[in-house]
Parts: structure tokens; sequence; C-alpha cells
């Protein structure tokens, strides 16, 4: 098959994870969780952030946390898992 995306190991977990959760609302467009250590649900381990890539808060310098994430399984089924997955990190004060 030509053209195919092969995922194995935990690209495929991570996949499935993903899917799973999406499936149970699969409408949902905005991901709303406030729970100490939340994270945001990662349709592929490419390009993961690290914790480094996210600033401190510029008002009082406090480490930001996950806040919700925008995230449009249909969108993200025609444009790939690269280009439609935006998370926003908030103060955590």
């Amino acid at each position: 098959m030509a053209g195919a995306c092969l995922l194995d190991g935990i690209e495929l977990v991570l996949l499935q994870m993903f899917q799973a959760r999406v499936s149970c609302a699969p409408d949902q467009v905005i991901r709303y969780c406030f729970k100490d250590g939340a994270a945001p649900l990662w349709p592929s381990p490419a390009n993961l952030p690290a914790l480094a890539d996210v600033p401190p808060c510029k008002r009082c310098g406090a480490p930001r946390k996950f806040e919700f994430q925008v995230s449009g399984f249909s969108a993200l089924q025609c444009l790939g898992p690269q280009k439609l997955n935006i998370t926003c990190p908030t103060c955590q004060d």
C-alpha cells in the first residue's frame, strides 16, 4: 500500500490512547482540565514540547500548567496530528 503510514511502538500506543479518549466525545473541540497534573492528549510522539519550551508566567514568573487544548478530531483526520493540536498553558498561581 503506497503512501500508507505505518506506526509501531509508542506511536501506535499514543495514537490508540488518543483515539479512545476522543471517541468518547468526537464532536468536542475544546478540552479543559483544571486538575493538578493534567496533560494534553497527544496523537503522536513527534515534536512533543518539553517543559523548558513553555515559558514561565510573564506576570509573576511562576511555571505554567496545562489548562485547555483545542483539538477537532475530524480536522485532525484531514490535516494530520502535527497541524492540529493547540494547547494553552496558564500560570499555576
